[in-house]
């Protein structure tokens, strides 16, 4: 049991790393693949609010 709670908690982790990374990303100064790098280390959701501070004002 312990191992399919492990799992799910792992492909949500992985996948809002990569939410954060396609949608955030793209726009920030670090990039998609820092982005998702930062995400998938920490928390999708300090991710967020780094690639937020970052954000590249020109292309928005």
């Amino acid at each position: 049991m312990q191992e399919l709670i492990f799992f799910i908690v792992f492909v949500v982790w992985y996948a809002g790393a990569l939410i954060v990374a396609e949608r955030i990303g793209k726009k920030s100064k670090l990039g998609e693949e820092w982005t998702f790098f930062i995400g998938f280390i920490f928390t999708p959701i300090i991710s967020a609010a780094i690639s937020l501070m970052l954000y590249n004002k020109q292309q928005a």
